[in-house]
């Protein structure tokens, strides 16, 4: 085991959906300049002199946060598991089910008063 990285993951095989991430590169950048279309504004009349709003430098790192977000979704998807520590868990127990028949049939009149009522007073 190595200690430098202690970690082992269920499913490894979904770490090759990181090789799609060149297209999300690409279509992310693509969506962005098909989505902001730039225009030009006159230099005149203080339009570009106005303080840049925190949505609008938030909406500069969303390329960023999405592509961040694709990794984290592909390494949860891998179940990191720790190997750090091993603990032996042994338990006793009995299990006991309980199942009742609720069809038409348990409404039949040979009990008293039917066959459900007297199935759920039994003990």
């Amino acid at each position: 085991m190595n200690n430098l990285f202690p970690y082992t993951f269920a499913n490894p095989q979904y770490f090759w959906l990181l090789l799609a991430l060149p297209f999300l590169l690409y279509w992310i950048y693509y969506k962005r300049n098909t989505f902001f279309p730039t225009f030009n504004i006159p230099q005149h009349g203080g339009v570009l002199s106005q303080p840049t709003s925190f949505k609008v430098k938030l909406l500069q790192a969303l390329p960023f946060l999405k592509i961040l977000s694709f990794v984290f979704i592909v390494i949860a998807l891998a179940r990191p598991q720790s190997a750090l520590s091993e603990k032996e868990i042994s338990t006793q127990g009995i299990d006991i089910v309980l199942s009742l028949d609720i069809s038409g049939s348990m409404l039949a009149r040979d009990f008293t008063p039917d066959r459900l009522e007297a199935a759920k007073k039994w003990r």
